[in-house]
This record gives structure tokens, C-alpha cells and sequence, in this order.
């Protein structure tokens, strides 16, 4: 019998994810995975509390991260980190991370009220009390705000999918440099990351390069992975919902170039705030898991 296995997958403590730990656990097992990872958005306390209970569902495990950083031009670059511990460096990194986030949103909230919306920090707490600084949350915030009601630009997003709404908001206004809310935030290096995962002896892996490198060529692709393979990378998703079948040839042969440890990962977040990403939606199979839990350095 084939076996399959997730390696990314955010669960509530992201700000972004929408499900509690037994609620992933749960929906893993009906999934038939035999491996799940959860690498909550610069956040670690879910993914102990899943190892803690993994095996009650047969579902093996080990943990991870993601941070969010930036890379040299200013790209927005996600670095999953494996095998972590409640490390004081790595801890320390996650606090500036978040500060640099309650930052960002509140530099987003005054462009957005430039453009004429309507927002204020609370209503962000109200969506989201935890580090309230990814986009979704954002378009939420604007979209529940009664004196953006009347607003003439947002009723493209009251199309009754309430679920979804927020997060078209945030990628027609806030996702990209060509957006209207779009903010450029120095954050935490890229390369810091790499750095610091040689240091604390964590596997680091670059999260959906494919889609995080979209608008290079493939020359350009590759120079970027080679700056961090030179920093320390030590693995590339290959397997990822924001993928197409030609970015699996590409990255795999990247991979293989630079002896570069091969995961993937549906990046999971729940219909609500990723609409369209299945747990488990990419069939990996299980050995990728096995590859990552051997990685040793």
C-alpha cells in the first residue's frame, strides 16, 4: 500500500492558519497520511504540541518552522526549518520577527487609509489577536469595517463567499510590488536564517521556490538557489500546491546539482484562508519524509 506524507502545513498558530492541532490531526488521519509536519508562520508551539499526540492518530512526525525573511532584493522568501528545539537563538529570531510584523502592519494600515479605506489597529485585533500582520487579515479587516461599507471598490469582494474575501482583497491590494497597498519592509535576512539553522543544527529548506522566485527566469532561479546553497541551504521543496509540472522538472534538477535534500508539502492553511490547498493534496511520497528525518549534518 502507497503512503503519503505532508511536510508543510500550518495549523491556528499561524496568524494565517485556520485550524486547532486535533482538528489537523484529525483531518490527517482521515487523509491516510503517514507523515505530517506542521511548520507554522514563525511560531513553534504547534508544532511541539502535535508531536505530542501524532502517534494516537499513527501518524508520524518530527518538527519545524517557517520564517518569514527577505532575500538580497528584497524577495519575500519563507525558510522552513527542521528538527528544531526550544533553542534561545532560534527563539529570540521568532520575537524579531514579530516585532518586525506589528511594524509592517501598521505601516500597511496607514497606506491603506491614503487610499481612502477605513481601518484602524483594533480592527485588525479583532480579526486576529495574535501578531495581527499577514495580508488576509488585513482584507478582512477592511471588508468587516461598517465605514468601508458603502465603498464602492469592495463590492467585488461581498460576493457572499465570506471565507474568501479577505484574501482577495489582500492579493489585489497588498500581495505584490504592483499592488496598490504594497509596502517594501527590510526583514529578517534570508541568509541570516541559513546561517542560523548551520548554528543551531537545523535542516534548512527553501519553502515553494516556484512560487517565491515566479517572476525570475530560470537562469536567474538558479544564480538565487546558488547564493543560498553557498549560505548553507541544505534542502528545496520540490512538491508544492503553488508548483506547476514544469517547476518539479526544474527544481529536482536543481536539487540534484547541488545535493540539495528533496521535500515538499501542500502548504495547508484550511479552506478558509487558502482556498483550494487540500491537506495532503500533492500525494508526496512517504520516503521524502524518511530522507528528512536521516538528514543529519
Amino acid at each position: 500500500m502507497k503512503r503519503y506524507c505532508d511536510l508543510h502545513v500550518h495549523s491556528k498558530y499561524s496568524t494565517d492558519g485556520q485550524h486547532t492541532i486535533i482538528e489537523l490531526a484529525r483531518l490527517a488521519k482521515k487523509r491516510k497520511l503517514a507523515a505530517m509536519i506542521v511548520t507554522d508562520h514563525n511560531e513553534i508551539a504547534g508544532t511541539f504540541e502535535f508531536g505530542k499526540i501524532a502517534s494516537e492518530f499513527d501518524i508520524e512526525t518530527i518538527t519545524g518552522v517557517e520564517l518569514s525573511t527577505r532575500g538580497n532584493d528584497q524577495r519575500n522568501i519563507h525558510i522552513l526549518l527542521y528538527k528544531i528545539k526550544r533553542d534561545k537563538q532560534l527563539l529570540n529570531v521568532i520575537d524579531s520577527i514579530k516585532n518586525q510584523y506589528e511594524v509592517l502592519t501598521k505601516l500597511r494600515i496607514e497606506k491603506l487609509n491614503e487610499l481612502g479605506f477605513h481601518i484602524e489597529w483594533k480592527n485588525v485585533l479583532n480579526e486576529n489577536t495574535k501578531v495581527p500582520s499577514l495580508g488576509p487579515t488585513l482584507g478582512a479587516a477592511v471588508l468587516h469595517n461598517n465605514k468601508n461599507k458603502k465603498d464602492p471598490r469592495l463590492m467585488a469582494y461581498r460576493n457572499g463567499d465570506g471565507d474568501k474575501d479577505g484574501y482577495n482583497f489582500y492579493c489585489d491590494y497588498l500581495r505584490t510590488e504592483d499592488t496598490p497597498a504594497y509596502i517594501e519592509f527590510k526583514e529578517y535576512s534570508s541568509v541570516d536564517a541559513l546561517r542560523l539553522a548551520e548554528e543551531i543544527k537545523n535542516t534548512s529548506v527553501f519553502a515553494h521556490p516556484g512560487y517565491s522566485l515566479r517572476r525570475y527566469d530560470r537562469r536567474k532561479q538558479e544564480e538565487f538557489i546558488k547564493n543560498f546553497v553557498e549560505n548553507g541551504l541544505k534542502g528545496i521543496e520540490v512538491f508544492s500546491s503553488h508548483h506547476s509540472k514544469d517547476d518539479v522538472i526544474f527544481f529536482t534538477a536543481i536539487s540534484k546539482k547541488w545535493d540539495l535534500l528533496v521535500t515538499g508539502g501542500s502548504d495547508f492553511h484550511g479552506e478558509k484562508n487558502k482556498p483550494g490547498i487540500k491537506l495532503g493534496c500533492e500525494n508526496i511520497p512517504y520516503k521524502y519524509f524518511s530522507l528528512l528525518k536521516r538528514k543529519t549534518f
